[in-house]
């Protein structure tokens, strides 16, 4: 039996949310211990980047794009790659534009990975409210090119006290207030003045805790291998596709990332699937390639919850749960509000604030 130290802020789950919790728990009580418990072997969740051995490089685990108003994130996010006038193409009249007004239903996809007509409607007024005035400063786009690591969660490590990586929970122990936490690799005691957010992800948290049962969306990132930053539509690193297989394209210096949201279908023969889409791209770029370059297939089947009116309703109207000693962080628990990075962070805020 592992004893928690008294006075202790438990976080359950080390993604974006969990992180930003370690950051403004110490903000808020400086003396108390602040540990981390992850299941995976790093923390970040979706949003970290690692060595691939195979390439030798340092790659993203997703692709992620931070808009500039969303700020709360943007308080620990150190990269610099963003455009101010994102370029798209639209295939069905092979024409380049940047007027994002003409592109909504595509931006509005990508920021709720859900089809504009199903999003519900409290939660396009809480976007259209972050984004007013519709200046280049609140729409410019920065966007991660395998710098995740140590660009973002680099930025909310120093404020975890201890990091449990491995850590996976399997119950939690208690009726009004949680008195012990089971994970795989040993229990933990919750002292009366010790604290816990649960930053875990929906359907972590329903499978302890359970709860709402919630419909989910899906990502898939295609990252190419490239022996040098390939020219786009538009001269930007970033670019929209309209009426297309994929939705976006990130070129760097050494990967070519593709994002398609929403993503529906079986991707079947892994090859053909990013043939496919490798000739899309040098189709838009009027090439006709000789191979196919080595490639990265990421599939989230659960990537966020499905931001339509019917979950939007499930989420949950505060941060407070049934527990006396545990409150709630992570972008789903945001209610009317996109499951994105910000989201995670704002959620994050939030449930601390409630603490104590």
């Amino acid at each position: 039996m592992i004893r928690a130290s008294v006075q202790t802020i438990h976080i359950l789950g080390g993604g974006i949310a969990g992180l930003a919790c370690a950051y403004y728990a110490k903000q808020k009580f400086p003396q108390s211990r602040v540990i981390l418990y992850e299941a995976a072997a790093r923390p970040g969740g979706r949003a970290f980047s690692c060595r691939d051995k195979g390439w030798n490089i340092e790659l993203d685990n997703a692709a992620h794009g931070i808009l500039g108003a969303n700020r709360e994130v943007l308080r620990f996010y150190r990269g610099k790659e963003n455009v101010r006038r994102i370029p798209f193409y639209d295939f069905a009249d092979k024409k380049l534009s940047c007027n994002p007004f003409r592109f909504c239903r595509h931006i509005l996809l990508s920021v709720f990975n859900t089809p504009a007509e199903k999003i519900s409607a409290r939660c396009l007024w809480r976007v259209a409210a972050a984004l007013f005035p519709f200046m280049p400063r609140q729409t410019r786009l920065f966007y991660s090119q395998n710098n995740l690591t140590p660009d973002l969660i680099a930025s909310f490590l120093p404020y975890v006290d201890e990091l449990k990586t491995g850590w996976k929970l399997q119950q939690a122990v208690g009726e009004k207030q949680i008195e012990k936490l089971c994970f795989n690799r040993g229990e933990i005691l919750v002292g009366k003045n010790d604290k816990i957010v649960s930053a875990l992800d929906s359907r972590a948290y329903q499978r302890i805790f359970g709860g709402e049962v919630f419909d989910y969306n899906r990502i898939v990132n295609v990252f190419y291998r490239v022996s040098t930053r390939l020219w786009l539509p538009g001269e930007k690193g970033v670019l929209g596709l309209v009426n297309a297989k994929a939705d976006w394209i990130f070129a760097g210096k050494n990967t070519l990332v593709v994002t398609i949201s929403d993503f529906h279908g079986e991707i079947g023969d892994k090859t053909e699937f990013a043939r496919r889409i490798w000739l899309e791209i040098n189709a838009l770029r009027n090439q006709t390639p000789f191979f196919l370059p080595d490639y990265r297939i990421r599939d989230y089947k659960y990537a966020t919850i499905a931001q339509d009116k019917k979950n939007n309703a499930k989420r949950p109207q505060n941060c407070r749960t049934k527990y006396t000693n545990m409150v709630l962080a992570g972008d789903w628990t945001l209610k009317n509000y996109p499951c994105c990075l910000n989201g995670a962070v704002l959620s994050a805020r939030r449930a601390v604030k409630a603490l104590f």
